[in-house]
């Protein structure tokens, strides 16, 4: 392209030869960044598949965090309230958020695919927690991918998405993202809201 734009210099306008060449700088610039984070990404991965570090670990916005510490580095952000959207739950999912302020309401969408939680641990947990208000209510089936809403419809908002249930986090490599544009994502919970109790 540059050999084309040399050889054409003589009828392309000035103006148009100094944008390119300032297009060409950011785009440079843009992949010298995005090779950065790739090459971040590397070691983290490569941290990942050492059998010398212990594997309790996942990407929370592209830091490697202790899986426990992210989701409950998520939660504390709570003032109001916490959706889960997560099929595959157990006892693991709720231990994780025993330290939840008693004024937050968690709800948290799931079909319990593989039935991993039981009606009888729920209940054990609500008696050792009975400060954590958590109401379970189904998904419908539809959703595949894992969300964590915080305070929805507040100025606080925050969504994450999760590459993984929090019930096998840091078992293998996944990751958790806050979302940018919650905009996108704020029908989500909308919808899931009218849905039935789950029954255990």
């Amino acid at each position: 392209m540059k050999d084309f734009i040399v050889q054409l210099q003589n009828v392309l306008p000035e103006s148009e030869i100094k944008m390119l060449a300032i297009q060409t700088q950011n785009n440079t610039e843009d992949i010298r960044q995005i090779k950065q984070r790739v090459d971040d990404l590397t070691v983290v991965v490569k941290d990942f598949t050492d059998s010398n570090i212990k594997k309790d670990y996942l990407l929370f916005n592209g830091q490697t965090v202790e899986a426990d510490i992210a989701y409950s580095e998520i939660y504390s952000y709570a003032k109001k309230t916490i959706h889960i959207v997560d099929n595959y739950i157990n006892l693991k999912t709720l231990v994780l958020l025993k330290s939840v302020a008693p004024s937050v309401k968690v709800t948290i969408f799931s079909d319990n695919v593989s039935h991993g939680l039981h009606q009888t641990e729920f209940n054990d947990f609500k008696k050792e927690y009975p400060n954590v208000n958590i109401t379970l209510k189904t998904t419908g089936g539809i959703y595949h991918d894992r969300y964590i809403f915080i305070d929805h419809g507040t100025k606080n908002e925050m969504i994450f998405h999760c590459g993984g249930s929090s019930k096998d986090a840091g078992k293998r490599v996944s990751s958790i993202t806050k979302v940018n544009d919650v905009m996108l994502y704020k029908i989500i919970i909308d919808n899931l809201r009218n849905n039935p109790t789950l029954q255990l």
